[in-house]
């Protein structure tokens, strides 16, 4: 009797260590699954902020914010619609009244009656732009945003709307650092396009103006630059198997 009890006992504490060695690896198997819990939430949190999701009520920019603005000079453009172009694809340069807004490079697209362009940034400091001014970017939809690409070279590229060339485009752009909206206009330049980008020619030609080979004088006036520079006016002009030579006379520099 006393022997079976003693086998008794022996087996219990057998049985209770197995119990015990199955039971410990399930615990130690549920640790993972909470740490990556704990892991996850922090980013979910981080991701709800709406600084990062979207600009949606953020602030906007005032003069005590930004850089001196960059002075654009329009006097004597006249906006250039999609209408006057041939459709394509073209380099275009853009100015832009915020040293802080750098374009590298910028490609127009001209199809169906409207333009479009992809702006090169020469930085990564902007997540979204909106066509239009801070006040309607903060009191906009998310979905009016547009946001940035990464291209082949890592920089950022944003596609934006061109409603005309020669004239002030607002655009709003949302700084990723700063957390708010940045005023600034751009002015898509019509004479960098190329010549065959024109339905019709903007600048007089040998045949618009039939003129036979021979001397001619033309006058001449000088824009832009720094005001130092002027030229003689009249010109000197040849023309010569379909060809424009002109002589200018130049005094001063810039």
């Amino acid at each position: 009797m006393k022997e079976r009890m003693v086998a008794f006992f022996f087996a219990f504490l057998m049985l209770a260590g197995f119990l015990c060695g199955c039971a410990a690896p399930a615990a130690e198997e549920a640790k993972p699954a909470e740490l990556e819990v704990e892991a996850s939430a922090p980013e979910a949190v981080e991701e709800a902020k709406p600084s990062e999701a979207d600009g949606a009520g953020a602030k906007v920019a005032d003069a005590a914010d930004m850089a001196a603005p960059v002075e654009l000079d329009l006097e004597g453009l006249e906006a250039v619609t999609a209408d006057a172009l041939n459709d394509g694809v073209y380099a275009v340069e853009v100015d832009c009244s915020s040293s802080m807004f750098r374009i590298t490079a910028c490609e127009l697209t001209v199809a169906d009656g409207a333009m479009s362009a992809v702006l090169t940034m020469s930085g990564t400091g902007y997540l979204y732009v909106y066509p239009g001014t801070g006040e309607e970017a903060a009191a906009a939809d998310e979905a009016g945003y547009i946001p940035f690409v990464e291209n082949e070279d890592g920089a950022h590229t944003f596609a934006v709307p061109v409603p005309a060339l020669d004239a002030a485009v607002d655009l709003a752009a949302f700084s990723r650092n700063k957390e708010m909206w940045y005023d600034r206009t751009l002015v898509f330049r019509a004479d960098s396009l190329p010549p065959e980008a024109f339905r019709e020619a903007r600048f007089a030609t040998v045949e618009s103006l039939a003129l036979a080979d021979g001397e001619y004088t033309v006058a001449v006036s000088l824009e832009g630059g720094t005001g130092k520079a002027s030229v003689t006016s009249p010109a000197a002009l040849t023309v010569s198997q379909g060809e424009f030579l002109a002589i200018l006379g130049r005094n001063g520099s810039g």
